[in-house]
């Protein structure tokens, strides 16, 4: 059970989440975007964050280890 709420509680998770979800919003209410394009920015927004992401807790892991 902490494991469920250590990572629901992660910024990694709502973050990606709030990156896929927001352009879809945006060309649901908006509609000046196509939705083809606001797919495009939701995956490249998540996927850049979450790989940056895991590499600045990578170089922290191998501070602290080194």
């Amino acid at each position: 059970m902490d494991d469920i709420k250590r990572r629901m509680t992660s910024r990694k998770l709502w973050i990606a989440l709030l990156a896929a979800v927001l352009p879809l919003v945006a060309q649901y209410l908006g509609g000046d975007i196509a939705l083809s394009e606001a797919l495009k920015l939701s995956a490249g927004v998540a996927v850049s964050y979450i790989l940056g992401q895991g590499y600045a807790d990578g170089q922290a892991a191998k501070q602290v280890a080194g």
